[in-house]
């Protein structure tokens, strides 16, 4: 230091350890400085320089009465040139007026100086940062004596947050704009960290995560118990794990599906400090799978429909030249009187089998009508009051005449005379004996089919078909309403239809605002339930 540097320590109330010889020590040279010291007193310039880059003092005045010469190698600026001048602005950046008032008003009030940051321009123009911190002195009287303290760079620790806090607004721009949301859980399990995507994916803010246990969220949900399992497995054994499917009802009420992928974390020291890791939102690509599920469903069933329709020309051609060459052909020995005059009883079989195939051959026009008018939306209901009874009497008495042959016994349990109902009577008669004769068809010899009519306690109506026949196999059920489809039991036992019978029922029972459910075992039996809304019985039992 030159004179000046060596500046005189605060003397009186304020002075630093001049009593114990009876005269004033100074701070000597840089290479000399502890010359005439105690050893208390070197004690403690050695914690205050391996503390701090430099040290110094303000008097009372808040003048700069002493400086160390490690503030001229770090700041540039020699301790000469600042003592017995007050502390300024001049020269220092980094520090608005605000903060600098804010300084200058705790020197005023006398209070500590604690981390006071500024920084100076160094040789190359490079930006170096500081830090100050003081304490105020008072005499044995209490009057205030001045300051002091310590400084010492930071710009190195200034560099490295600028450094981190760069890091974060990357990574924090990384994890807004991403199409995941990203997380952070403790060993926990509790989120310590949720990225803003959460929201669009949501509805929810992320601190409305923070907190919260994993699996108090979204995680687990839509998990069968097997998964769920396996997922807790991974996560006690601290495992990375990859796009778990977990569902999530999102605001709104709109089920989200979503995808978790994440790996476990550790301190420096290998400690196993949590999990981290991200959330996809898959919910586009699943609707988008799933609308191709439909289309390709749809695509399946016309293709089905299609296939249908063509076995249905075939079968068709098949079922309307069989009643037509019966017609023909019996018309044709009674024209000629093959058998003799027209008055041989032969004659009347022919007619009658005559009668017979007109029927069945209207029957299948008038089915294919039926359908062609539903489908059209051309349908006219006539409703009106009905006797129930008088409807299912019509009905097993047409299938009984059907089924000859066939051998199962039709019959009908009792039923009430009180019931009336407001439908189109022929349509119900024709749901009755679609389902009388499918009955028929699929039952065998020395079995029954019956009716039975019961109401329930919503005041609805049901009339049950039920047989003890083959049953409908599991995998002909789902298609089983579709036109066009015909058992293979039907077939082998010559039974005759277009394959119409139970679209029709179904459609004809919907048109009155009831449904037709089927419940069969096969090689057990079948029921056919067709159930009328309350709103359709007019009078009950």
């Amino acid at each position: 230091m030159s004179k000046r540097d060596q500046a005189e320590p605060m003397t009186g109330e304020g002075r630093t350890g001049a009593a114990a010889t009876g005269g004033e020590r100074r701070l000597s040279g840089d290479g000399d400085r502890r010359g005439g010291l105690t050893a208390e007193e070197r004690r403690l310039l050695d914690f205050a320089e391996v503390s701090s880059d430099w040290f110094y003092e303000l008097d009372r005045d808040l003048k700069f009465s002493l400086l160390s010469s490690g503030s001229s190698k770090r700041t540039g600026e020699a301790p000469s040139a600042l003592l017995g001048r007050m502390p300024t602005k001049e020269g220092l950046e980094g520090v608005g007026d605000e903060a600098w008032a804010a300084h200058l008003a705790d020197l005023a009030a006398r209070r500590p100086i604690v981390d006071f940051r500024f920084a100076r321009r160094g040789a190359g123009g490079r930006l170096r940062h500081f830090s100050i911190n003081a304490k105020p002195i008072f005499g044995p009287s209490g009057a205030f004596a001045g300051y002091r303290g310590t400084g010492r760079e930071v710009t190195a620790l200034v560099d490295t947050q600028a450094r981190l806090r760069e890091s974060e607004r990357r990574f924090r721009d990384f994890a807004e704009s991403s199409s995941h949301w990203l997380w952070e859980l403790d060993r926990e399990m509790r989120y310590t960290f949720v990225s803003d995507g959460v929201r669009a994916m949501t509805g929810l803010p992320p601190e409305a995560y923070v907190g919260l246990r994993l699996f108090d969220t979204h995680a687990g949900q839509g998990m069968d118990p097997a998964a769920k399992r396996q997922f807790l497995e991974v996560l006690d054994k601290r495992e990375p794990f990859m796009d778990v499917p977990v569902i999530q009802t999102a605001a709104g009420g709109r089920i989200r599906h979503l995808r978790i992928s994440g790996r476990p974390f550790h301190g420096e020291d290998g400690a196993f400090l949590g999990h981290r890791g991200s959330t996809r939102d898959v919910t586009p690509q699943y609707d988008a799978e799933a609308d191709s599920a439909r289309w390709r469903q749809a695509r399946d069933i016309a293709a089905a429909a299609d296939l249908a329709k063509t076995r249905f020309l075939a079968h068709m051609s098949h079922e309307l030249r069989t009643p037509l060459n019966a017609i023909l052909g019996f018309a044709e020995i009674m024209q000629t009187e093959l058998y003799g005059p027209l008055g041989d009883d032969s004659y009347r079989e022919y007619a009658y089998d005559i009668g017979v195939s007109g029927r069945h051959l209207l029957g299948i026009i008038n089915d294919l009508l039926d359908m062609s008018r539903i489908e059209l939306g051309q349908f006219q209901q006539s409703p009106e009051n009905v006797v129930l009874a008088d409807v299912v009497d019509e009905a097993v008495r047409m299938a009984r005449g059907y089924a000859q042959g066939l051998g199962p016994t039709i019959e009908a349990t009792h039923v009430d005379a009180a019931w009336v109902i407001n439908v189109d009577r022929r349509a119900i008669r024709q749901i009755l004996l679609n389902l009388l004769s499918n009955a028929a068809k699929f039952t065998p010899t020395g079995h029954r089919v019956w009716v039975r009519v019961e109401g329930d306690r919503a005041g609805d109506l049901t009339v049950a078909v039920a047989d003890t026949g083959c049953g409908i196999a599991p995998d002909r059920l789902l298609t089983i309403f579709e036109p066009f489809q015909r058992g293979n039991a039907e077939l082998t036992r010559g039974g005759r239809g277009a394959g119409l019978g139970l679209w029709l029922s179904r459609s004809l029972t919907e048109m009155h605002g009831g449904r037709l459910d089927l419940d069969s075992r096969e090689g057990e039996g079948t029921t056919a339930t067709v159930t009328l809304p309350a709103s359709r019985v007019t009078a009950r039992p």
